[in-house]
């Protein structure tokens, strides 16, 4: 292969990199599973690979020594609040909001115990 041949296939695939090597993956399997789900430009192009179905559906789902669990997000209620997913920090609240107020003596009513709770969720971010 001379030079220039060289340079001329690097030009027809130079977008083949590591930046978007994932996207490109994950387009392959869809096309293995459905050709037209992809365009005719990426039809064609998958088509010349000519790779094994098996091989491209196992580089789609990703490297096999890949954590299900990472990364890992913190559950603090700083996070919580922080990150607007305080669903569970709200009931946690809540619950501490209605305690202290039943201990000392007074009633709050579930639109009150709601209010403070997402005032006091508010306060900390």
């Amino acid at each position: 292969m001379s030079r220039q041949d060289a340079n001329a296939a690097f030009a027809l695939s130079s977008f083949l990199q590591g930046a978007n090597a994932t996207y490109i993956d994950e387009l392959y399997a869809r096309y293995e599973k459905e050709p037209a789900s992809v365009d005719p430009e990426w039809q064609e192009f998958f088509k010349s690979l000519k790779d094994p179905p098996a091989d491209i559906l196992k580089n789609a789902d990703g490297p096999s020594w890949e954590r299900s669990n990472w990364p890992l997000s913190p559950r603090d209620d700083l996070t919580s609040a922080l990150d607007g997913n305080w669903a569970e920090v709200e009931k946690v609240v809540g619950g501490k909001i209605a305690a202290k107020a039943q201990a000392k003596g007074a009633e709050l009513s579930t639109a009150d115990v709601n209010q403070a709770t997402r005032d006091s969720v508010r306060c900390r971010s």
